[in-house]
């Protein structure tokens, strides 16, 4: 789209997820639990945020139609198939 050529935009469901959040959300998709460790070692780092997708919204009329936690399968689906068929 020529009116908006070189410009950077950020795509998001407009979720704030947390770390334990993303990770529950893939262990849902994948129907399994995941070996993980959060070491709390970052110093005055923000515990929740998001991207913000108000200048797609405004220039190109976007909105995010899914969120992470209803489309995570198809997300992890699409990647088994693409890999298998490499």
């Amino acid at each position: 789209i020529e009116r908006v050529r070189g410009e950077v935009f950020n795509l998001s469901s407009g979720e704030n997820l947390s770390v334990r959040d993303v990770i529950e959300t893939i262990e849902k998709a994948l129907n399994k639990r995941l070996r993980y460790r959060i070491n709390n070692t970052a110093i005055n780092e923000i515990p929740r945020q998001h991207l913000n997708f108000t200048k797609i919204k405004k220039k190109l009329e976007w909105e995010p139609r899914d969120n992470l936690r209803k489309i995570s399968k198809k997300i992890f689906e699409w990647y088994l198939d693409y890999f298998n068929n490499v």
